[in-house]
């Protein structure tokens, strides 16, 4: 999923359970925003190309990049750190249930030929669900039209 849909799911969320909080929002979209900042910081402001080409150009980056998304979308390595956060007591934890909503959405919207999907039990394990990317058309149009009517629905009904 694109980062527009994961904040606005992060939206339907907290109208679902009543409350609002820009926690909410940033914790719905980080671990895109992690993964990709340095990719882009590197694009912008080193390179000064903007022309998005992928991560695979740079072949030692990449494998950063890679990790970076690997334990940022890990349903094992979220859960461990907010286990950690919530025995510490740091009232940000209840906020990472939009974190495991993030990764819960990517899980089937992420598969492709190339890598097969995420590797959301990373480390203990390699396995991944096949499906068609998010991106691709129309898959990509259905996902935002559902996204936009799910907000509608719960925003003006609920």
């Amino acid at each position: 999923m694109d980062i527009l849909v994961h904040a606005l799911t992060g939206l339907i969320l907290m109208k679902v359970l009543g409350f609002f909080s820009w926690y909410g929002i940033v914790f719905s979209v980080i671990p895109d925003f992690i993964s990709y900042l340095p990719y882009f910081i590197h694009r912008f402001f080193i390179k000064r190309d903007f022309r998005y080409k992928g991560m695979k150009e740079y072949p030692t980056l990449g494998s950063f990049f890679d990790r970076l998304y690997k334990i940022n979308h890990s349903l094992v390595f979220i859960t461990l750190l907010f286990g950690v956060l919530y025995l510490l007591k740091i009232p940000l934890a209840s906020y990472f249930w939009f974190w495991i909503l993030h990764i819960l959405l990517d899980i089937p919207t992420h598969g492709t030929e190339e890598d097969g999907g995420i590797k959301f039990l990373w480390p203990l394990s390699q396995f991944k669900i096949k499906s068609k990317h998010w991106s691709e058309k129309p898959f990509w149009l259905i996902i935002h039209l559902i996204t936009w009517s799910l907000l509608f629905i719960v925003y003006f009904i609920f």
